[in-house]
C-alpha cells in the first residue's frame, strides 16, 4: 500500500513539474512577444515624430519664404539647424526608450526561461522522494520543496553562491 502511494505522490511531483515548466514557457512566450510588439510601437511612434517635425521645418521654410527671408543664411539658417536638431533629439529619445523597454520585457523572457531548470529540479527530486520513502516504509527523507531546488542552482563548486561566466552585463549600445 506504501508503494502505491510513492507512485501517486511521485505522479503528482512530476505533474505539478509539468504545469510549472509549461507556465514558464508560457509567460517566455508572451513576454517576448510583447518585446515585438513594444518595438513596432517604438519605431512607429519614432516615424510620426519624425513625419511632425518635417511638417514644422517644412511651415517655418514656407513662412521664411513668404515673407521673403532667405533660409539659407543668417537667423533663419540657425533657427531651422535648431528646430532640426530638437526633432532629431526627440527621435532619439522615443526609440532609446522603446528599445529599454523591449530590452527590460526580453530579460523578463530570460527570467522565465530560467524557471524551467528549478522546476524540473524540484519535480525529479520530489518523484525520487516520494518513490524512495515509499519503499523505505515512509522513512526517506521529507520531498523536496520549490524554494529549496531553486536555492541549489547558484551553488558552484567553490560556493561562492555564484555560477562562473554570470554576473553585472554591460549595457547593448543602440546604433543611431
Amino acid at each position: 500500500m506504501a508503494i502505491a502511494g510513492a507512485i501517486v505522490g511521485a505522479l503528482g511531483a512530476l505533474a505539478s513539474m509539468a504545469s510549472s515548466i509549461i507556465g514558464a514557457k508560457t509567460e517566455e512566450r508572451f513576454a517576448k512577444a510583447e518585446a515585438k510588439s513594444i518595438g513596432l510601437a517604438g519605431k512607429s511612434q519614432e516615424r510620426r515624430e519624425r513625419r511632425a517635425n518635417e511638417r514644422i521645418l517644412a511651415k517655418q521654410r514656407a513662412i521664411g519664404a513668404a515673407s521673403g527671408v532667405v533660409s539659407s543664411e543668417g537667423s533663419s539658417l540657425t533657427q531651422l539647424l535648431e528646430s532640426t536638431k530638437e526633432g532629431k533629439l526627440n527621435e532619439l529619445v522615443i526609440r532609446q526608450n522603446a528599445e529599454q523597454a523591449r530590452q527590460n520585457k526580453l530579460a523578463e523572457a530570460r527570467a522565465a526561461r530560467g524557471k524551467i531548470g528549478p522546476a524540473i529540479l524540484t519535480g525529479v527530486l520530489g518523484a525520487a522522494s516520494s518513490v524512495i520513502g515509499g519503499f523505505m516504509g515512509g522513512k526517506a527523507p521529507a520531498a523536496v520543496t520549490p524554494g529549496s531546488a531553486s536555492s541549489l542552482r547558484n551553488v558552484s563548486s567553490t560556493g561562492s553562491g555564484f555560477r562562473r561566466g554570470f554576473g553585472v552585463r554591460r549595457p547593448r549600445r543602440i546604433g543611431i
